[in-house]
């Protein structure tokens, strides 16, 4: 015969064994920190960079983090490493994840295989034959991962993920551009090799799609989209 007392403590080690694996997923779940770029590009700088240039544009930088206000300052130690950083950090969540946040100077280089600086992230502006502007997302792989190997260190389970690219693209320019991209939100709409035109003023919201993100992890560039 089962006594009441039995239950109640088979319940009590069906509790505890749910709780610890439950703390584990979540411990699984979190050990991925995803880092989210958001760039403002201005056609102006995109059409008169060139080797003799010294042109960086803003952005804002995310790195997800468990517990932000404990950690946010270990977090931009090591952030300031590898960003240009141009603001105070503040803490933001979304979907029930937590960002570290901070505004940062984002270089942009011409027809370079390299990042100024000790800088992980950055746009590269390259021509074509036909005198086609490319400009393409440019992460510097040996940096990207020793910034994952300082993270590490305040966490062995954690790893870095390449996560969102998004470019606010404006036309500063006194004359309309066309614009060609491969694949992207554009302005919430999902596209694929997409012709669009600029005028004067006019501005674009693109949202890399995931292959361009993935490449960008893995080969440290990927084009973001043409212009002439």
């Amino acid at each position: 015969m089962v006594s009441h007392l039995d239950t109640c403590l088979d319940y009590e080690v069906q509790m505890v064994s749910f709780n610890k694996l439950c703390t584990v997923t979540a411990l699984l779940f979190l050990s991925a920190c995803k880092v989210d770029t958001e760039i403002e590009l201005y056609t102006t700088d995109i059409l008169e960079a060139s080797e003799n240039s010294n042109l960086t544009t803003p952005s804002q930088i995310k790195i997800e983090v468990t517990g932000c206000e404990d950690n946010k300052s270990e977090i931009m130690n090591i952030a300031g490493k590898y960003f240009d950083v141009s603001s105070a950090a503040t803490c933001a969540s979304s979907d029930g994840e937590e960002f570290v946040e901070f505004s940062a100077k984002t270089p942009i280089v011409y027809q370079s295989d390299y990042l100024p600086k000790n800088i992980v992230v950055g746009i590269l502006i390259s021509d074509t034959a036909e005198e086609i502007r490319q400009v393409s997302a440019m992460l510097d792989l040996s940096r990207f991962a020793a910034m994952e190997s300082d993270v590490k260190r305040m966490d062995s389970t954690a790893s870095l993920e390449l996560n969102e690219i998004r470019v606010n693209l404006n036309n500063d320019a006194r004359e309309a551009v066309s614009i060609s991209v491969p694949a992207a939100f554009i302005n919430n709409t999902p596209q694929i090799n997409a012709e669009i035109s600029l005028e004067r003023r006019d501005s674009a919201r693109l949202l890399i799609s995931d292959v361009g993100v993935a490449l960008t992890a893995s080969v440290g560039k990927s084009l973001l989209f043409e212009i002439q």
